[in-house]
């Protein structure tokens, strides 16, 4: 005897808003290839915050051989990572802060140049490749937290799973390496040190166009920011529906971009450490639980949403890597006393951060819960309903 499978409610429709929030995504609905994670990605990441970074390799005084590889070696490593997170996506069908209820519980010319050691950021060839191409890596892990949002959509077969991550990888690399490297020769061949007056010299009769798209390239990063936020509110339980998490976030956003009108360049710098360093061990508790932890099977999706399991030790590894990392922040909003005492090692935060959280989450994942609640007193595991989100006229009581 067979079954049709239920038609689905949303489908590839684009004129519907998406009515699944953090809910796991039934086979029913699972619709689209593998190759539209390229432009997903390849539009975050076509964003001018990149050329500001790239921007940075002259304040450090590396050549740019040193600069490119740098941003290389942080574009190609937070690439695969981004990559592994959104093939996690199409064989799980969550978001990635659901999945990571599994381990914490519910709860120009073309010209080169050579280094420059009279650079005013100067802090040694090791220690500016380490920090400068961290920045790249930054970027990039900041994203990690919705890696799956786009991808669960997909069919959950093999091929797609394979290709997802190829396509995600590349998308991201792709934009990365090329605006990146674009930032270090504006950076060379202007003679000011802001990068948006670099760049309206250097684009002569075409700087308004080339600042009008500038800011129209913001709303591809953002309107990812904004559903990735909206998922971060349901995902914390917070009794307000998305329509109004989204206005919230948005207004946030605004109150935000006032803050960083001026100083720009140091504030994002300082924005990227911060998630980093916060997001870092997140992904790497998330990573081996999903590796390690046998989160892969599909058969455990119910526990992602039973809130009888409280809190798990992921929860205590992930602080743990955040605390860390303090020793070795390197930022104009703080430096750790092991940053300030070795300047020539550069930004190593976000690596310390990531190294702890990979120890401690070896030695503790096969621990029992740190806190559940016996069964029955809570809402049952399901992972098609339990997670509806609240009705657009209000919170829910």
């Amino acid at each position: 005897m067979t079954h049709d499978a239920p038609p689905p409610v949303y489908g590839s429709a684009v004129t519907k808003v998406e009515p699944f929030g953090v809910d796991h995504i039934p086979d029913s609905e699972r619709h689209g290839k593998p190759s539209s994670q390229f432009f997903v990605w390849f539009a975050a990441g076509l964003n001018f915050p990149i050329i500001l970074l790239g921007f940075s390799a002259a304040r450090f005084g590396l050549s740019f051989g040193a600069a490119v590889t740098a941003i290389v070696a942080g574009a190609g490593l937070g690439s695969v990572l981004m990559a592994v997170m959104s093939r996690m996506g199409v064989r799980l069908g969550v978001p990635q802060q659901i999945q990571a209820r599994g381990p914490l519980g519910f709860y120009g010319s073309g010209g080169t140049f050579g280094a420059d050691p009279g650079a005013d950021g100067y802090v040694g060839a090791t220690g500016g490749w380490v920090t400068f191409g961290g920045w790249f890596l930054s970027f990039l892990v900041a994203w990690v937290p919705f890696a799956s949002d786009y991808s669960r959509y997909l069919p959950d077969t093999d091929h797609v799973v394979r290709r997802t991550a190829w396509y995600t990888g590349l998308g991201d690399f792709v934009t990365i390496c090329w605006l990146g490297i674009l930032g270090v020769l504006v950076g060379s061949s202007s003679t000011s040190t802001d990068s948006i007056t670099a760049l309206h010299q250097l684009a002569g009769p075409f700087a308004v166009p080339a600042l009008i798209a500038i800011a129209l390239s913001a709303l591809a990063q953002n309107f990812l920011n904004v559903y990735g936020g909206a998922i971060s509110v349901q995902t914390l339980k917070v009794p307000v529906s998305r329509t109004q998490a989204v206005t919230i976030i948005c207004a946030l956003a605004y109150g935000i971009s006032l803050w960083g009108e001026t100083g720009t360049e140091e504030k994002f710098k300082v924005f990227l450490n911060l998630t980093a360093n916060f997001i870092a061990p997140f992904a790497a508790v998330v990573l081996l639980d999903y590796v390690l932890g046998g989160r892969a099977d599909p058969a455990r999706i119910a526990e992602l949403y039973d809130r009888n399991r409280i809190l798990d030790w992921g929860i205590v590894v992930w602080v743990a890597g955040v605390l860390a990392s303090v020793p070795f922040w390197q930022s104009s909003a703080f430096t750790g006393p092991f940053a300030a005492a070795y300047p020539g090692a550069g930004d190593l935060s976000m690596f310390v951060a990531a190294g702890t959280a990979v120890v401690l989450y070896l030695l503790t994942y096969r621990l029992k819960p740190l806190w559940t609640r016996t069964p029955g007193t809570g809402s049952p595991p399901d992972a098609h309903a339990a997670e509806r989100e609240p009705a657009a006229t209000g919170p829910t009581g």
